[in-house]
C-alpha cells in the first residue's frame, strides 16, 4: 500500500515537472545507451574460446624470434612439439595443419565434374574433439579423421557444395585422390578464434616434419616456464642457432583471439587495448549520466520546497522522504533504462558495421535480472544525494525556499563539474592526438607503394613450378597492367622466410635475418625505392636461383649448388659494415646452412613491414627462391582502374590450372587494414568524446540551473541597485569559469602522460603537440561559458519584481 502512495506521488510529480523530466531521462538515456553497447562489445570480445574444452589449461604453442620488428609466429613443427608429449605435466597434444600450405591435398577440385574449390582446408588428428567444440551432425568425426581419403565438411560447405548438409558417402576429386565425405559438423561459433571448413587425416608421425597449430593440454599446476624453455631449447638445437634471443610462449586458448596479430591467424584478431578503452568508456558515460541526474535533481528541489515542507507538516518523516526521493529516482533510471535499450537495438546495425562484429542484446532471464539489478543500483546511487539533502534541510528553512546544503554539498557539486569537465577535455585531446597519429601513421614513407596494386593469394608453387616466367608475361600482357611480380610475402605483413648468409668482410646474418622470396620486377611492382644497382630483370636469366653448372631447365636439389641474385635494404648492407651502399652492388655472399652463394643486385630503402607498431627491419629480397609453399601474384595497374582486370586475371589462372576461385584483394586495402585498431580506437574515442562534451553540457545545465535560482534574490536585488546584465552574467558564470580552470590544470598531467604511454607503443609517432590542449581546454570552456550564460541570461532577464514581492 505505502508502494503504491509513492509511485503515484512520483507520477504527480513527473506530471508536474515534464521538461525537467524529459531532460533528465533523455540525457541518462543516451549515456546509458552507449554503455550498453560498449559492455557488449568487451563482453563480446571476452568471451572468445571461453567454451572450448578445459579451455583454463589449453594453450597453443608460439614461437617469438627475439628480433625487433618481427613478431611472433603461431605455428612450429610438430616434431618440435612431440619433444614435450612424456612431461608428466603435459597430458595431450593436437595439431591443426593447413592442408593446402604444405601440399597435403588439392583444394580445387571436381564434384560430379563440375569444378568447386575447397575453403579453409586443415589436417588434423582424431583427438579434435578433445580441444575444439565442435559438434558432428553426420557421421563419425573419428573415422573422418583416423583413414586416409575421408574427409569432414562444415554445415555450411556441405550446403555450398552439394546443396544440403547430409552428404555422408560423396565423393570429391582432389588431383589424383577420390575422397569421401565421412562426417559434417556444425558450423563453429563466430566466438572461436578456429576458422577451418574442411578437415583431412594428419599422420603425426609421417608428417612430423610439418609445421602447423599446436596446441597442447596441461596439467593444473604444470610448470608452463619450464615447458617453453625446453621447446626454445629443442629448436635452437635443431636448426644450430648462435647468439639467438628465440623463445617459446604458451599463449593461453581464452587469450589467442586478444593477442592474435599474426598473418597466420585463422582469423583477424581482437584488441586488447580497444577492449580496454570500451569499458572505459562505457564507466564514464554512466559516471556521467549519473551527475547529469544529480544536478538536475538538486536544482529542482529548490522548486519543490514548499512541497516537502508541508508534507512534513502533515507528518511525513525522514524516512518515508528519503524512500519517496529513491522511488523517483528508481522511476526515472527504469524508464532512462527502457529508452537506452531502445536505443540500442537501433544503434548496434550500425555499430556492428563500424566494428565488423554480430552483437546483439540477449533478452534472456540472466540479462533481465541483471538489468534490474542495474536499474536498482543506479536508482540508489542516483536518488541518495538528493534525498540526504532533503531529510536534513530543517522545515523552516523549507518554508523560506532554501535548502541547507552545507559544505560537503557544495564540495559534491563542484567535485561533479570538476570531474565532468576532466573527462571532457581528455576525451577531446586524447582523439586529437589518436587522429593525428593516425594520419602520420597512414602518411608516412612505408618504403613500398600499395596503390593500384592487385594481389592474388594463395598460388600453389609446385603447380606452377617451371611455368613462373610465363604467367607473369601473360599477365603483364593485359591492357593497363604495368608490371608483374611473384612473392611468397607481402610487406603488408610481417615476414618470416629467412636467408642466413655470410658477408665477404666475415659477418655473418643470423638471429632469423628476413627474406622475401621475389620474382623479376620485384622493385617496379611493388614500388621499391631503388638506392643503388638494378631490379631483378628477365634478360638477367641467371638472377633466378638456379643450380650451378647445370642447365636453367634442370630441378635444383639441396646438395647441389645453387646461384641466384639478392636485393638488400640500406639497413642490413650498414648492419654488415659497407657504410657507402653503392660498393655492396656486384659482392657475392655465401649461405651459412643452404649451398646457396648469392650475388647482390640492388638495395633499396629500409621497408616498414607489417602493421602499425612494426619496426623496420633488415631484410632481403631472394630471386626465385621461395620458402612458403602458396605464392603470390602482384599486378601493378597503370591506374587506379586496374580492379576492373579481375575478371580477365581470374580467367589466366583458371587457363593455367592455378587456382578456380582465386582469392583476389587490392594491396591498399591490405595496407590500411594494418591501421584498423588505431582508426577504430580513434572513431571510438572522438566520438564519445563529443558525446561526453553533450552530456556534460546537460550537467553543467543542470548545476547552473540550481546556482541561478540559489542566488535569484541576489540578482533581483542587484539589479534594483543597477547591476546591468553582463554584471549578473559574470556573477554566475565566474565561479563555473575558475572551476573549468582547475578541472583543465587537473587533466592536463593526466592527458600528457596517458598520450605519452600510448605513444610510446609504436616504433614511430609524433609528439604531443603543443596546440592539442588548449584547444580541447578552450572548447570545453567555450561549452561551459555558454550553457551557463543561456541559464543566467534568463535569470538577469526577470523583473525583480517577481522575485522580490513576497518578502
Amino acid at each position: 500500500m505505502m508502494f503504491t502512495h509513492y509511485l503515484s506521488s512520483t507520477v504527480r510529480i513527473v506530471n508536474a515537472h515534464k521538461l525537467h523530466f524529459l531532460l533528465n531521462v533523455i540525457g541518462l538515456a543516451i549515456g546509458l545507451s552507449a554503455a550498453l553497447i560498449m559492455v557488449q562489445f568487451v563482453r563480446y570480445e571476452m568471451s572468445f574460446d571461453a567454451f572450448q574444452p578445459d579451455a583454463q589449461r589449453v594453450y597453443r604453442l608460439q614461437v617469438d624470434p627475439g628480433v625487433d620488428g618481427l613478431m611472433s609466429v603461431p605455428v612450429t613443427m610438430l616434431h618440435i612439439a612431440q619433444s614435450v608429449r612424456e612431461r608428466s605435466d603435459v597430458q595431450a597434444l593436437f595439431y591443426l595443419v593447413d592442408a593446402k600450405e604444405h601440399g597435403l591435398l588439392e583444394t580445387d577440385v571436381k564434384i560430379a565434374g563440375q569444378p568447386w574449390a575447397l575453403r579453409n582446408v586443415y589436417a588434423s588428428i582424431a583427438n579434435i574433439q578433445e580441444f575444439v567444440a565442435i559438434t558432428p551432425l553426420f557421421g563419425s568425426l573419428q573415422e573422418a579423421l583416423s583413414q586416409p581419403n575421408t574427409l569432414a565438411l562444415s554445415q555450411r560447405e556441405a550446403i555450398r557444395l552439394f546443396g544440403q548438409p547430409d552428404v555422408i558417402g560423396r565423393q570429391i576429386v582432389a588431383g589424383n585422390k577420390d575422397m569421401v565425405v565421412a562426417a559434417v559438423f556444425e558450423n563453429l561459433p563466430e566466438q572461436s578464434h578456429f576458422v577451418f571448413d574442411t578437415l583431412i587425416a594428419l599422420d603425426e608421425t609421417k608428417q612430423a616434419k610439418l609445421s602447423g597449430y599446436v596446441y597442447v593440454r596441461t596439467t593444473q599446476n604444470a610448470a608452463i616456464t619450464d615447458i617453453e624453455n625446453a621447446l626454445a631449447k629443442r629448436l635452437i638445437d635443431f636448426y644450430h642457432l648462435q647468439n639467438t634471443q628465440l623463445t617459446y610462449e604458451l599463449v593461453a586458448m581464452q587469450d589467442i583471439y586478444l593477442h592474435a596479430h599474426s598473418p597466420f591467424e585463422f582469423k583477424r584478431g581482437g584488441s586488447l587495448l580497444l577492449a580496454k578503452c570500451a569499458l572505459v568508456l562505457a564507466i564514464v558515460l554512466v559516471v556521467i549520466g549519473l551527475a547529469n541526474y544529480i544536478n538536475f535533481a538538486v536544482s529542482q528541489l529548490l522548486q519543490r520546497t514548499k512541497e516537502i515542507a508541508v508534507r512534513k507538516t502533515v507528518g511525513a518523516s525522514q524516512a518515508q522522504l528519503v524512500v519517496q526521493f529513491l522511488t523517483e529516482a528508481l522511476l526515472l533510471v527504469g524508464c532512462a533504462m527502457i529508452l537506452a535499450l531502445g536505443l540500442s537495438e537501433l544503434a548496434l546495425p550500425y555499430f556492428n558495421v563500424f566494428a565488423e562484429r554480430t552483437l546483439a542484446i540477449s533478452w534472456s532471464v540472466t540479462n533481465l535480472v541483471g538489468t534490474l539489478a542495474g536499474i536498482l543500483m543506479l536508482g540508489l546511487l542516483a536518488g541518495a544525494y538528493p534525498a540526504y539533502l532533503v531529510a536534513r534541510t530543517p522545515q523552516k528553512q523549507l518554508l523560506a525556499g532554501s535548502l541547507q546544503t552545507g559544505r560537503s554539498a557544495a564540495i559534491i557539486r563542484k567535485t561533479l563539474l570538476v570531474l565532468q569537465s576532466v573527462l571532457a577535455v581528455g576525451l577531446l585531446a586524447g582523439s586529437m592526438v589518436a587522429l593525428n597519429q593516425l594520419a602520420f601513421l597512414q602518411g608516412s614513407e612505408r618504403g613500398f607503394l600499395a596503390e593500384n596494386r592487385l594481389v592474388v593469394h594463395g598460388i600453389d608453387r609446385n603447380k606452377l613450378q617451371g611455368r613462373e616466367t610465363q604467367l607473369t608475361t601473360v599477365l603483364s600482357q593485359l591492357e593497363g597492367v604495368s608490371s608483374v611480380t611473384l612473392s611468397d610475402g607481402l610487406p603488408t605483413s610481417p615476414i618470416t622466410s629467412e636467408y642466413y648468409f655470410r658477408w665477404p668482410n666475415g659477418y655473418e646474418e643470423t638471429g632469423f635475418p628476413p627474406t622475401l622470396g621475389s620474382g623479376f620486377n620485384v622493385v617496379s611492382t611493388l614500388g621499391l625505392n631503388l638506392i643503388a644497382g638494378r631490379d631483378f630483370e628477365t634478360h638477367f636469366a641467371s638472377d633466378w636461383i638456379h643450380t650451378v653448372n647445370t642447365s636453367q631447365a634442370e630441378v635444383a636439389s639441396d646438395e647441389q649448388p645453387q646461384a641466384m641474385s639478392l636485393i638488400v635494404t640500406e639497413s642490413m648492407a650498414k648492419r654488415a659494415g659497407y657504410m657507402h651502399v653503392e660498393e655492396v652492388v656486384g659482392l657475392k655472399v655465401v649461405g651459412l646452412y643452404e649451398n646457396i652463394e648469392a650475388t647482390i643486385v640492388g638495395v633499396v630503402s629500409d621497408l616498414k613491414v607489417g602493421g602499425a607498431k612494426d619496426d623496420r627491419v633488415p631484410m632481403s629480397f631472394s630471386c626465385g627462391l621461395f620458402y612458403e609453399q602458396n605464392l603470390n601474384v602482384v599486378i601493378k595497374g597503370e591506374d587506379d582502374k586496374v580492379r576492373f582486370l579481375v575478371p580477365h586475371i581470374t580467367a589466366i589462372l583458371r587457363e593455367f590450372d592455378l587456382s578456380y576461385e582465386p582469392h583476389i584483394t587490392a594491396m591498399q586495402q591490405d595496407a590500411e587494414y594494418n591501421f584498423k585498431e588505431e582508426a577504430a580506437l580513434s572513431t571510438l574515442i572522438t566520438f564519445f568524446s563529443v558525446l561526453a562534451v553533450g552530456l556534460s553540457c546537460f550537467g553543467i545545465l543542470g548545476l547552473s540551473a540550481f546556482q541561478v535560482l540559489r542566488k535569484q534574490k541576489e540578482i533581483a536585488i542587484r539589479k534594483v541597485l543597477g547591476s546591468s546584465k553582463l554584471a549578473v552574467l559574470n556573477l554566475i558564470a565566474n565561479e563555473f569559469m575558475l572551476l573549468t580552470f582547475i578541472a583543465l590544470c587537473a587533466a592536463f598531467p593526466i592527458f600528457y602522460i596517458g598520450s605519452q604511454r600510448w605513444l610510446a607503443t609504436f616504433n614511430e609517432h609524433v609528439g604531443v603537440m603543443w596546440w592539442v590542449f588548449p584547444v580541447a581546454a578552450l572548447c570545453v570552456l567555450m561549452m561551459t561559458w555558454g550553457t551557463v550564460v543561456v541559464m543566467a541570461y534568463r535569470a538577469a532577464s526577470i523583473r525583480p519584481a517577481l522575485i522580490l514581492r513576497n518578502e
